[in-house]
């Protein structure tokens, strides 16, 4: 006899297989998916109760539903993660930590996420802040700590191109929250896709030279260094 509500499935359990689009995430996270909620559930069954074809039809389909709700919580737990996330998940994430996206796009705003979650638990160190400028893509071996004249101030310098798609201005932003209050920063960084070595320079060489990178002549304006960027806070004691 054929179950009346018609249930698509035997008593085996209904073929549930989570979207394609949710995996189980590798990397020691205390919560796993639960993949086999109907399995799971017939495990549970008393004896008199097992190899009922009805029964396991009406368990099959009230257990649909949990399932379905298992993966869209489990959905919803690994995609608000900021590796994970694209789009509004992001902007989500950074309606949390009060950072608006400003136009980047995915991968440039995650990254900016990481950094200014760093920033916002930041001590003002230098390694805090070296570790900030990391997870926006600055390579260490790029920045440079150099103490300034005044008390409590110091200038942060990069010395290689910026990484595609940052801009001087973003980065600044976010070290000014990592820092300490009271203290100035002051970041200087190399013009779009040039490094430090073809950046303007100040110098007692001629305007124009080339070899010592200030400004271009009238005659050939690439002739000198290209100027970057530096963003100062207002702060000092």
């Amino acid at each position: 006899m054929d179950f009346p509500i018609g249930f698509p499935w035997g008593f085996g359990g209904p073929a549930l297989v989570a979207p394609s689009d949710v995996e189980t995430p590798d990397d020691g996270l205390t919560m796993a998916l639960r993949a086999d909620v109907f399995g799971d559930g017939a495990e549970l069954l008393l004896g008199q109760f097992r190899d009922l074809p009805r029964f396991g039809a009406v368990l099959a389909g009230l257990l649909a539903a949990v399932q379905d709700a298992e993966y869209a919580l489990w959905q919803l737990y690994t995609e608000r993660a900021i590796d994970t996330g694209v789009g509004r998940q992001l902007d989500q994430v950074g309606t949390v930590v009060v950072l608006p996206r400003g136009g980047q796009r995915d991968e440039t705003y995650g990254a900016f996420l990481r950094a200014w979650i760093l920033a916002l638990r930041s001590d003002g160190t230098w390694p805090a802040l070296v570790r900030v400028l990391q997870a926006i893509g600055i390579e260490l071996s790029s920045v440079r700590y150099v103490e300034a004249g005044d008390p409590a101030s110091f200038v942060a310098r990069l010395t290689d191109g910026l990484v595609e798609h940052v801009a001087g201005p973003e980065i600044f932003r976010v070290l000014e929250r990592a820092r300490l209050g009271g203290v100035r920063l002051l970041l200087e960084y190399p013009g779009e896709g040039h490094d430090a070595s073809d950046s303007l320079t100040y110098g007692s060489t001629p305007t124009g030279a080339a070899s010592a990178l200030g400004y271009g002549s009238v005659n050939d304006a690439d002739d000198g260094g290209f100027y970057g960027g530096a963003a100062a806070s207002s702060e000092g004691i």
